[in-house]
């Protein structure tokens, strides 16, 4: 069985640092366990297919914006290559550059999940609290992945 996504998983993981696992991990968690509760509500049929249609538009931009990045010579991105982090991964030192990569592709990742889900919720019906915790966290824990990798962007071009 194909299991080498658990590569980039472990790389995620790997790079995380306290703060980053509350940020990215808990907050969407306690977010997403308490909503559905606390306000009553559940997923529909029209949300998840306003979901998967986000999802869509996310990984196609994560996907140009890794095509982008990998193939641009821009100086600022050539300097961030060199921008050692006090992290290593699978044997390698992390630079500022492979973090912005490991986090892109985590992103697309979990946007993937995110449609599976998203697919099976309306597939088997599952319009209940915990299909929508579900749902929540995965979005909440997107959207905080993306504004970390884009701070990251930015700081990059105006270091």
């Amino acid at each position: 069985m194909y299991r080498e996504f658990y590569f980039l998983i472990e790389a995620y993981i790997r790079t995380l640092t306290k703060k980053e696992v509350v940020y990215e991990i808990v907050m969407p968690l306690f977010v997403a366990l308490a909503f559905p509760y606390i306000f009553n509500i559940t997923v529909n049929k029209d949300i998840i297919a306003s979901i998967i249609n986000l999802m869509a538009i996310i990984l196609g931009f994560v996907v140009a914006t890794i095509t982008i990045l990998l193939t641009s010579g821009d100086n600022n991105l050539k300097l961030s290559k060199e921008f050692r982090l006090d992290k290593k991964v699978f044997g390698k030192d992390i630079t500022l550059f492979r973090q912005l990569l490991i986090l892109f592709f985590y992103i697309a990742f979990v946007a993937m999940i995110e449609l599976i889900v998203s697919i099976l919720t309306i597939y088997f019906g599952l319009y209940g609290k915990i299909s929508t915790a579900i749902n929540l966290f995965l979005i909440f824990h997107l959207i905080l992945l993306s504004i970390r990798n884009l701070t990251n962007l930015f700081f990059i071009e105006f270091r």
